[in-house]
Protein backbone atom coordinates (compact mmCIF):
# COMPACT_ATOMS: atom_id res chain seq x y z
CA UNK A 1 0.00 0.00 0.00
CA UNK A 2 1.65 3.44 -1.26
CA UNK A 3 1.98 5.66 1.85
CA UNK A 4 -0.49 9.17 1.63
CA UNK A 5 0.58 12.49 2.11
CA UNK A 6 -1.62 14.96 3.62
CA UNK A 7 -1.56 18.71 4.12
CA UNK A 8 -2.84 20.96 7.41
CA UNK A 9 -3.65 24.19 5.86
CA UNK A 10 -4.37 27.01 8.17
CA UNK A 11 -6.32 30.26 7.26
CA UNK A 12 -5.63 34.15 9.55
CA UNK A 13 -9.40 33.45 10.43
CA UNK A 14 -8.37 30.34 12.59
CA UNK A 15 -9.65 28.09 10.25
CA UNK A 16 -8.16 25.08 8.56
CA UNK A 17 -8.72 24.08 4.98
CA UNK A 18 -10.75 20.19 5.05
CA UNK A 19 -11.97 18.15 1.68
CA UNK A 20 -16.08 17.53 3.50
CA UNK A 21 -17.13 14.21 1.95
CA UNK A 22 -20.49 12.94 1.50
CA UNK A 23 -20.41 8.92 0.39
CA UNK A 24 -23.38 7.16 0.62
CA UNK A 25 -25.15 8.88 2.99
CA UNK A 26 -22.14 9.61 5.67
CA UNK A 27 -20.73 12.87 5.81
CA UNK A 28 -17.01 13.48 6.98
CA UNK A 29 -14.15 15.74 6.68
CA UNK A 30 -10.77 14.74 5.64
CA UNK A 31 -7.89 16.32 5.18
CA UNK A 32 -6.46 17.02 1.94
CA UNK A 33 -3.76 14.95 0.04
CA UNK A 34 -3.70 11.42 -1.15
CA UNK A 35 -1.54 8.07 -2.49
CA UNK A 36 2.30 9.21 -3.21
CA UNK A 37 2.95 8.31 -6.58
CA UNK A 38 5.97 5.92 -8.01
CA UNK A 39 8.85 8.09 -7.74
CA UNK A 40 7.94 10.75 -6.02
CA UNK A 41 8.55 11.99 -2.24
CA UNK A 42 5.87 12.50 0.52
CA UNK A 43 6.36 16.40 0.17
CA UNK A 44 6.05 16.35 -3.58
CA UNK A 45 2.85 14.09 -3.30
CA UNK A 46 1.14 16.56 -0.67
CA UNK A 47 1.94 19.89 -3.27
CA UNK A 48 0.24 17.72 -5.97
CA UNK A 49 -2.13 16.53 -4.10
CA UNK A 50 -3.21 20.11 -2.70
CA UNK A 51 -3.65 21.31 -6.15
CA UNK A 52 -5.57 18.60 -7.46
CA UNK A 53 -8.28 18.74 -4.62
CA UNK A 54 -8.01 22.21 -4.09
CA UNK A 55 -6.97 24.32 -6.64
CA UNK A 56 -3.92 26.15 -4.40
CA UNK A 57 -0.41 26.04 -5.32
CA UNK A 58 1.36 25.43 -1.83
CA UNK A 59 4.63 26.68 -0.60
CA UNK A 60 6.34 26.50 2.82
CA UNK A 61 6.01 22.76 2.85
CA UNK A 62 6.54 20.91 6.34
CA UNK A 63 6.88 17.66 8.02
CA UNK A 64 4.26 18.12 11.27
CA UNK A 65 3.85 14.71 12.28
CA UNK A 66 3.49 10.92 10.50
CA UNK A 67 1.49 8.10 11.80
CA UNK A 68 0.40 4.51 10.62
CA UNK A 69 -3.22 4.06 10.21
CA UNK A 70 -4.65 0.67 8.89
CA UNK A 71 -1.07 0.05 8.77
CA UNK A 72 -0.44 2.52 6.04
CA UNK A 73 2.39 5.67 6.60
CA UNK A 74 0.77 8.54 6.40
CA UNK A 75 2.57 12.06 6.96
CA UNK A 76 0.91 15.77 7.19
CA UNK A 77 2.65 18.71 6.37
CA UNK A 78 1.90 22.13 7.59
CA UNK A 79 1.33 24.42 4.28
CA UNK A 80 2.92 27.62 5.41
CA UNK A 81 1.32 29.86 2.43
CA UNK A 82 -0.94 28.96 -0.73
CA UNK A 83 -1.62 31.01 -3.72
CA UNK A 84 -4.95 30.59 -5.63
CA UNK A 85 -8.93 30.11 -5.20
CA UNK A 86 -10.40 27.44 -3.08
CA UNK A 87 -12.41 25.34 -5.29
CA UNK A 88 -12.25 21.84 -6.20
CA UNK A 89 -9.14 21.22 -8.55
CA UNK A 90 -8.81 18.76 -11.87
CA UNK A 91 -7.82 15.90 -10.06
CA UNK A 92 -9.41 12.26 -10.04
CA UNK A 93 -11.99 13.64 -7.22
CA UNK A 94 -13.80 15.30 -9.64
CA UNK A 95 -14.20 12.45 -12.01
CA UNK A 96 -15.72 10.55 -8.93
CA UNK A 97 -18.38 12.92 -8.14
CA UNK A 98 -22.06 10.93 -8.69
CA UNK A 99 -25.10 12.08 -6.56
CA UNK A 100 -23.77 9.48 -3.60
CA UNK A 101 -20.00 10.37 -3.77
CA UNK A 102 -19.08 13.75 -3.65
CA UNK A 103 -16.00 16.38 -2.60
CA UNK A 104 -16.03 19.73 -1.42
CA UNK A 105 -13.24 21.76 -0.29
CA UNK A 106 -14.66 23.83 2.94
CA UNK A 107 -13.17 26.39 5.55
CA UNK A 108 -13.57 24.88 9.54
CA UNK A 109 -13.13 26.60 12.12
CA UNK A 110 -10.32 25.20 14.42
CA UNK A 111 -12.87 25.62 17.51
CA UNK A 112 -15.28 23.51 15.55
CA UNK A 113 -13.03 20.29 14.66
CA UNK A 114 -14.53 18.54 17.81
CA UNK A 115 -17.99 18.68 16.77
CA UNK A 116 -17.45 17.13 12.97
CA UNK A 117 -16.66 13.73 11.94
CA UNK A 118 -13.02 14.42 10.89
CA UNK A 119 -11.25 11.21 9.56
CA UNK A 120 -8.71 9.67 10.63
CA UNK A 121 -9.81 9.95 13.93
CA UNK A 122 -5.69 9.57 15.00
CA UNK A 123 -4.91 12.56 12.99
CA UNK A 124 -7.61 14.60 14.23
CA UNK A 125 -6.65 13.85 17.72
CA UNK A 126 -3.13 14.51 17.34
CA UNK A 127 -4.02 17.68 15.71
CA UNK A 128 -5.88 19.08 18.45
CA UNK A 129 -3.36 18.12 20.67
CA UNK A 130 -0.75 19.92 18.91
CA UNK A 131 -3.39 23.36 18.86
CA UNK A 132 -3.68 23.12 22.37
CA UNK A 133 -0.58 23.33 22.75
CA UNK A 134 0.45 25.96 20.36
CA UNK A 135 2.18 23.79 18.35
CA UNK A 136 0.72 25.06 14.72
Amino acid sequence: MNPRACALIFNESEEILLMRRVKNGCEYWVFPGGSVELGESTKEAVIREIKEETSLIAEDVNLVFEQLNDGRKESYFSIGSVTGKVKLGDGPERFKQSENNTYEPQWIGVKELQAINLQPETAASKLQGLLEQGGL
